[in-house]
C-alpha cells in the first residue's frame, strides 16, 4: 500500500527536518556534549546580560539580574525545544495520521500500515523519547535554579 501523505507531512520527515534545524539540533547531542552546550549557552547569555545591565550601580545586582535572565532564557529555550519534539513524538506514535493534500483545508486521515507504524514507533521510543527526557530534566533543573534565584532576589 502506497502512502498518500505528502513527504513533508510524514512524521519521520518532520523529525529529520527538526533535528537538522539549527535551533533544535542542539537537543540531539549525546551525553556530555549536550550538557556542555547548555552550560556554554548559559554562560554566553549571562555575559550578554552582564554587558547589557552594566549600568546598575552594584556588581552584585548586575550579576544576580544577569543570572536570573539567562536562566529564564534557558528555561524558555528548553520548553520550546521540548514542545517541538513532543509534537513529533505524538505524531510518530499515532496510528492514524491527519494530513492535507493541497493545503486547501481538505483534511484527510491515513491509517498507517504495519511497516510505517513499526518504523515510526521505533524512532519515537529509541530516538525522540531520550531527547524528551533529557529536555525535561534540563528544564526542571533550570526552573528550580530560577526559583531559588528569585527567592534570593525577593528576600
Amino acid at each position: 500500500m502506497n502512502c498518500p501523505v505528502p513527504e513533508n507531512q510524514l512524521p519521520i520527515n518532520e523529525y529529520n527536518k527538526l533535528t537538522s534545524a539549527w535551533d533544535f539540533s542542539w537537543a540531539c547531542k549525546i551525553g556530555k556534549l549536550y550538557y556542555k552546550f547548555l552550560l556554554k549557552m548559559q554562560l554566553c547569555l549571562f555575559l550578554f546580560f552582564c554587558i547589557c545591565l552594566n549600568f546598575l550601580d552594584s556588581k552584585y545586582e548586575t550579576g544576580l539580574y544577569s543570572l536570573i535572565l539567562s536562566t529564564l532564557f534557558i528555561c524558555l529555550i528548553c520548553l520550546r525545544t521540548y514542545l517541538g519534539f513532543r509534537y513529533i513524538y505524538v505524531r510518530l506514535l499515532k496510528s492514524a495520521l491527519p494530513y492535507e493534500e493541497s493545503s486547501w483545508y481538505d483534511g484527510q486521515v491515513w491509517v498507517k500500515n504495519i511497516n510505517y507504524l513499526i518504523k515510526d514507533r521505533l524512532v519515537a521510543d529509541y530516538t525522540v523519547l531520550p531527547i524528551l527526557s533529557r529536555l525535561k530534566i534540563s528544564f526542571t533543573i533550570n526552573f528550580s535554579f530560577l526559583i531559588c534565584l528569585l527567592l534570593r532576589f525577593i528576600f
